[in-house]
């Protein structure tokens, strides 16, 4: 509700500041539906929304964005996995500040932070976390927007980004596998730096970052007086330096992405914390024509200081073997974007990724029919599969088919 009262404060100030202040008002519609294909009998999903746009600038230096959601689930609560329960619901997405300098540009609220110049695997992508719960062919529904204050810099030889994000927003997830509310203390920030360079045909960017993992690594397991077991989860930290770069030509792309992340076992003496690790993305794009495109990328994960069989004999020490997987010191995984322009007004996508380690799989097809001008009916689903405990697999039963009528004013 603070929120919603200082985004109308800043829409209000702004908008009556001074008679060169401006508001454009834009907004969508949209209706989604979403059954599980294991349970064609049960609903899923069942929820309409409208989300109105605000945005504008006053005078030549400051400019304005609010977007505000009013969403209404009309399943009720199907106990404590339900992604929520129903009812109206009211929240702001977007909702920030503008200030253009002529060399400093300043952003300060809620807004989303991309890094990286991969697609869907992004090693350097670290600022904000992923709805789980709520994946569709919107990025909005499975991207979640923090409040951060973004400087950016324009020296003649490049682009300075600088970022401060005051607390952690983790990943929303199944709640059997992991805890979504973290610790909103300003001890659990997050701060970055990004530096990039683009000229005709290559461009390039480093980063660094320091902050928190996304998602909360069980610790430790508790039996209770009365036969329950507690899970214990805590969030622990991130630190990462990595780089990206991008040749182009008339119908190509080869890019490739990497990060060294560390944690808080430099040792790799807990099994309950990820090791220190590289996280590496190469592909590639190829665009024909107007009407298809392609994009292929392979990645790896390697973890330092790790020996599979060590960290197996911990975990029985611990107790935790049943809940905590072992994983390669080396993991390979494939993914790929397909886009294609089937007529004018309909459009196909589909995106996949597969560990090839785990053999577990994600897969978001989806059909797009334009069928009125800003109406768009779609028609998706959204797969997964592989054993428990593997990155995909935690969602294995959770598939949904989907279906979604927006509109845009």
């Amino acid at each position: 509700m603070l929120r919603i009262l200082t985004g109308g404060l800043i829409l209000l100030g702004l908008t009556f500041s001074g008679v060169r202040g401006e508001l454009d008002i834009a907004g969508r519609l949209k209706t989604f539906s979403a059954i599980n294909p294991n349970d064609v009998y049960r609903w899923d999903k069942l929820y309409s929304q409208v989300q109105l746009n605000f945005s504008g600038r006053t005078g030549d230096r400051v400019g304005y964005r609010a977007d505000f959601v009013a969403r209404y689930d009309y399943l009720s609560d199907q106990g404590a996995t339900a992604p929520r329960s129903t009812g109206l619901a009211i929240y702001p997405a977007e909702m920030y500040l503008d200030y253009y300098g002529k060399w400093l540009d300043v952003r300060i609220g809620q807004q989303y932070l991309f890094w990286g110049r991969a697609d869907w695997v992004n090693p350097t992508d670290v600022f904000n976390p992923w709805d789980y719960t709520n994946m569709s062919s919107d990025i909005e529904d499975y991207r979640i927007p923090i409040p951060a204050v973004k400087a950016s810099i324009y020296p003649v030889w490049g682009h300075l980004e600088v970022i401060y994000a005051p607390r952690l927003i983790p990943d929303k997830l199944p709640v059997p596998f992991s805890p979504s509310v973290a610790d909103n203390r300003l001890a659990m920030g997050q701060s970055g730096v990004r530096f990039a360079r683009d000229l005709s045909i290559v461009g390039w960017s480093v980063y660094g970052y320091h902050g928190w993992r996304k998602k909360a690594e069980l610790e430790e397991t508790i039996l209770t007086s009365d036969d329950r077991i507690v899970q214990v989860f805590r969030f622990h930290s991130l630190d990462m330096v990595g780089a990206d770069f991008i040749f182009t030509g008339e119908k190509w792309a080869f890019k490739g992405e990497g990060s060294f992340n560390f944690s808080d076992d430099r040792s790799g003496d807990n099994p309950t914390i990820i090791n220190d690790n590289f996280f590496g993305t190469f592909g590639g794009d190829w665009i024909p024509n107007d009407k298809f495109s392609l994009n292929l990328q392979g990645s790896v994960r390697h973890y330092f200081n790790y020996d599979k069989a060590s960290e197996s004999q911990r975990l029985l020490q611990l107790n935790l073997q049943h809940f905590i997987p072992v994983y390669e010191t080396t993991g390979y995984s494939v993914s790929n974007v397909i886009r294609y322009k089937v007529t004018n007004f309909i459009n196909l996508q589909s995106v996949a990724v597969l560990n090839l380690a785990d053999r577990d799989w994600f897969w978001l097809p989806f059909l797009s029919w334009e069928m009125a001008d800003a109406t768009h009916l779609t028609l998706g689903g959204l797969f997964f599969d592989g054993p428990t405990g593997s990155d995909f697999g935690n969602s294995a039963g959770a598939d949904e088919v989907f279906l979604q009528l927006s509109t845009s004013f």
